[in-house]
């Protein structure tokens, strides 16, 4: 597996992982080095490899980049390269723009992935799909392409959307082709998070096999969450407050700036919880003491352990995802909160986007908000909730968490491995088909 991040907290990978190990797969992950994170480790059966980009020079990216196509070159460009190979040219990272830096890491997933000739290459999203595109080209392996999300329409700033897309709407045109050569196939198999991205991709790029969904689901809780208190007391909060959460990346265009102007407009017996990292905190902090001094509707704490978040989430009454529609990503997202909040019990309060419209209406597992979201609106829905009605919305959310969980999409992988399997001694099936 390829991933374009230091593999320390990436939910998805980790469950797509354990799924095929537990499969009888081996299973590798190649992340990027980072200096918190140890080069090698083992967690759960699963190897981690971290990939550092220093070791290579422009001309080197470049050049691997330009000549995918050439199996010849590419020997030549990508010797293959042990990842604890000490760094030669720290300074690279420092003057080449983001992109570049993009087209080193995958050079240099690639080169150390290269070395262990897997049969099946899993690159996760675009940012790591040419690594994939010149492993298969180099080794012959197969590739499964599983898109997170839409990459070319994220939530990013305009000036980094214009620097960017021109780069990667090339890089995903050239990996993925635009017209499906059954003796050639640019791409193996196609993962994607739900429906509306599965037909965007799909609509845009005749050549990718059809869609297998593995939603961002999670692991079906063995009862009731037992809940210790342990929120509120991070939150500084007695434990009869009614909390409003907030979990995830705290970034700009998620609705969070209405979220806190929100917490005085809430009950007295509420308060709003943000939970989460990101750069975006200390600007919403600011806004937090301005409108709230006393410092009392409005809290902050970190990032809980991936693997004891519901006990933290279960402290929630209510928890949101009020995302702005600024991208089509947003527009078609299904983030982890969908099923991390019912997981655990709470309701939730979401933008009336239309996947998120069709899991929490059909599944009445909480109330859809306003758009665009205001402090206001935050305010009046949480108002109009009964009691009777947040607990038959409570009863609702364990109902789906076991109808709708992670061993559901499992199951999915696994046979999507399977077929793979079969492709690699008989060629020419689709997986999924």
């Amino acid at each position: 597996m390829l991933v374009d991040n230091n593999f320390k907290h990436d939910a998805r990978v980790a469950r797509e992982a354990n799924a095929l190990r537990d499969e009888g797969c081996e299973v590798i992950v190649f992340a990027v080095a980072d200096p918190d994170c140890p080069p090698r480790e083992t967690v759960d059966g699963i190897e981690i490899r971290r990939v550092g980009t220093r070791s290579l020079r422009f001309w080197r990216a470049v050049a691997a980049v330009l000549l995918w196509w050439n199996t010849a070159a590419l020997r030549w460009i990508l010797p293959p390269r042990d990842p604890a190979e000490p760094s030669k040219s720290r300074w690279l990272d420092r003057v080449l723009p983001k992109v570049f830096w993009y087209m080193a890491l995958n050079v240099d997933l690639a080169r150390a992935a290269a070395r262990l000739r897997p049969q099946v290459v899993h690159a996760h999203d675009l940012s790591t799909l040419p690594a994939g595109r010149i492993l298969k080209r180099l080794i012959g392996a197969l590739l499964v392409f599983d898109s997170h999300e839409l990459f070319l329409h994220r939530n990013v700033g305009q000036g980094a959307r214009r620097r960017n897309q021109m780069f990667w709407t090339l890089v995903e045109k050239l990996a993925i082709g635009r017209r499906r050569r059954e003796d050639r196939r640019a791409v193996d198999a196609f993962i994607t998070v739900n429906d509306s991205i599965a037909g965007h991709l799909n609509d845009r790029y005749p050549a990718l096999p059809r869609a297998v969904i593995v939603r961002n689901a999670s692991p079906a809780p063995d009862g009731p969450v037992n809940y210790d208190g342990r929120l509120h007391d991070a939150a500084g909060l007695p434990r009869e407050s009614r909390i409003l959460l907030f979990q995830g990346g705290i970034v700009p265009c998620r609705g969070l700036e209405a979220l806190v102007r929100s917490g005085p407009l809430l009950g007295d017996d509420w308060a709003v919880v943000l939970m989460g990292p990101g750069g975006y905190r200390a600007r919403l902090q600011e806004l937090a003491r301005e409108i709230d001094p006393a410092g009392r509707r409005v809290r902050f704490i970190g990032p809980a352990p991936h693997a004891e978040l519901l006990r933290w989430t279960a402290g929630a009454t209510l928890g949101v995802i009020p995302y702005e529609n600024v991208c089509l990503n947003h527009w078609y997202c299904t983030p982890n909160k969908l099923w991390e909040y019912p997981a655990a019990g709470v309701p939730i309060l979401a933008s009336p986007f239309p996947e998120m419209r069709k899991l929490i209406e059909g599944n009445g597992i909480g109330r859809l908000l306003g758009d665009p979201v205001t402090p206001q609106n935050l305010a009046d829905t949480v108002a109009s909730i009964t009691d009777q009605e947040l607990s038959e919305m409570r009863d609702a959310c364990a109902e789906f968490a076991k109808r709708d969980n992670w061993s559901i999409y499992a199951e999915r992988l696994r046979d999507l491995y399977h077929h793979l399997r079969n492709d690699l001694v008989d060629p020419g099936t689709e997986p999924g088909a």
